[in-house]
């Protein structure tokens, strides 16, 4: 499956829903024996990426793209990882956080100005144990966090306090209030804080 080579009137025809759509086909990578995924790595730069979280990306780096085309060949998920400094272009081992998300990648569009885009969703947590590759990309072994179902009443007084604060930041922002009242039902601790992370990364506080 090679990469389709996308005119700019391509670009703009394929919309938003169209390109979501295409995230949820990409099947969660399988554990190995020893619990374990692997999969190539995706560095990112001043940004995370949460579970259940769909954002734009732009790729860059000559190593990013040779890992999302085989990522895509083989319709597999790849390891988002945070680098510690964002000024990095050859990040290493020791430069990522460690602590990252299994994420789906979409295709690659080239904008009007030349640079590259895809959509990407996240899905799991992930834990890395140890990288496998570094050239002519970065690939990893990863042990995927299993997140608690519950969260004692410590968690909850925190996350009333993060929902109080939350509503204070975006006061009188654009944020539509359906959207608070949709953040007071997710109940589960990391969904609560996903689901602030994708509302907050766009207030100025």
């Amino acid at each position: 499956m090679s990469q389709p080579n996308w005119t700019e009137e391509d670009n703009f025809d394929l919309t938003l829903s169209q390109r979501t759509e295409e995230l949820y086909r990409i099947p969660n990578m399988e554990p190995k024996a020893d619990g374990l995924i692997e999969a190539v790595v995706l560095p990112l730069r001043d940004m995370v990426i949460f579970p259940r979280m769909v954002s734009p990306i732009f790729v860059g780096r000559e190593a990013s793209l040779l890992a999302l085309e085989e990522a895509q060949v083989r319709e597999q998920t790849v390891i988002g990882l945070t680098q510690r400094d964002p000024d990095l272009d050859d990040p290493g081992v020791e430069d990522f956080l460690p602590i990252g998300v299994e994420m789906a990648v979409g295709r690659l569009l080239t904008m009007p100005d030349g640079s590259r885009s895809a959509l990407v969703q996240g899905r799991r947590r992930v834990e890395i144990v140890e990288f496998t590759r570094l050239k002519p990309y970065i690939k990893a072994r990863a042990r995927i966090v299993h997140e608690p179902a519950t969260a004692d009443r410590q968690t909850q007084a925190l996350m009333r306090s993060v929902l109080n604060l939350f509503e204070r930041c975006i006061q009188p922002g654009p944020l539509h209030p359906r959207r608070v009242a949709r953040l007071r039902v997710e109940h589960l601790r990391t969904r609560l804080a996903g689901g602030y992370g994708r509302h907050v990364a766009g207030v100025d506080l």
